[in-house]
């Protein structure tokens, strides 16, 4: 792991962990890399890719900060480019659906973090697992949250 890792060392093993479901279904272990941006700072994102489906799930994490609360999120990516935020899929799916997407509690981040998982896992394997697996696509509206 790349020494500027190190902070995110507990959080990756329990992402990785959370997310090995998808190496059941052709995807490889994940590429680590950490992303920056003014509005962000900094974000963790796992990336496990599947060739045979041409799909890859982005999985990230912004550590909390004295303004922010710490957040997840999954990115399900196309090889043709086309994306979806699994935040807004649930939105306009799974309305009554509640996931851990923020982090609201201080000092359980690892059971909420197992939670979330296990959340986007029911989720990838159940209604989404034909686009997961590169046998359909589905056009997801994204919500800017203001930002555009």
């Amino acid at each position: 792991m790349e020494p500027y890792l190190d902070r995110y060392t507990h959080i990756t093993q329990l992402l990785a962990s959370g997310f090995m479901f998808l190496k059941d279904l052709g995807f490889v272990a994940p590429a680590i890399r950490v992303e920056s941006s003014r509005l962000l700072g900094e974000t963790l994102v796992l990336s496990f890719a599947s060739t045979h489906a041409q799909r890859t799930v982005e999985v990230g994490y912004v550590s909390a900060s004295p303004d922010r609360l710490a957040a997840l999120s999954v990115l399900l990516c196309a090889k043709t480019g086309e994306r979806f935020s699994l935040e807004d899929w649930v939105r306009q799916h799974l309305p009554t659906t509640r996931m851990p997407f923020t982090v609201q509690t201080v000092g359980d981040e690892a059971s909420l973090v197992t939670q979330f998982c296990s959340s986007c896992e029911d989720i990838l394997c159940g209604p989404l697992r034909s686009t997961l697996l590169g046998e359909a696509w589905v056009d997801v509206e994204m919500d800017w949250k203001g930002y555009r």
